[in-house]
């Protein structure tokens, strides 16, 4: 069986991870419900709502030196991977996956960015797992609840792309947003 598979304890982030990493304080997608948004206002990384949106990489969480971890680490869970960060985000992936780790990736996912990160990682792709959110499958239900997130159309196609280059896959359903 592997990491990915294990049967797991606990709530939240626990049900599909041991561990759970984030390179940056914002995320463009801007989504309604965004739970790392309010987290940010709350304990004062951010000043205002809008100020989300400005993504703010921290290098210092890019450059980490890894070993590795017992289970799965998942990145990332405070932000979304966009065409901005997509090489400090590579780059992260990188470190994690040379030192051992196993990696569920998730994402609204641009299907851009869902390239560049099957052809660079491709040598290590048994070491990953991608989860993608699928909410609903009517672009006007995302298009309000996650307005600047990639249409359902979009995340389909980079699922369908990762499945199709060998990449182990998966989708997440939620929030459940209707129109489906």
């Amino acid at each position: 069986m592997s990491d990915f598979d294990k049967n797991r304890e606990g709530t939240g982030t626990k049900e599909w991870s041991e561990k759970s990493y984030n390179i940056q304080t914002g995320c463009k997608h801007n989504c309604l419900y965004c739970y790392a948004r309010a987290n940010a206002l709350r304990f004062k990384q951010i000043a205002s709502p809008e100020e989300w949106t400005s993504e703010v990489i921290r290098e210092k969480a890019v450059m980490k030196n890894w070993s590795k971890h017992e289970g799965v680490i998942m990145f990332p869970t405070a932000h979304d991977i966009t065409p901005d960060n997509i090489k400090p985000v590579i780059e992260t992936l990188t470190r994690m996956l040379i030192a051992g780790n196993h990696v569920l990736i998730v994402s609204k996912p641009h299907l851009h960015c869902i390239e560049k990160i099957c052809r660079e990682l491709s040598d290590l792709k048994s070491q990953i797992m991608f989860r993608f959110t699928i909410g609903s499958h009517d672009p006007n239900v995302t298009a309000f609840w996650e307005p600047k997130a990639p249409s359902p159309k979009e995340r389909i196609m980079a699922l369908e792309y990762a499945y199709l280059n060998g990449f182990n896959t998966s989708v997440s359903m939620e929030p459940m947003l209707g129109g489906i």
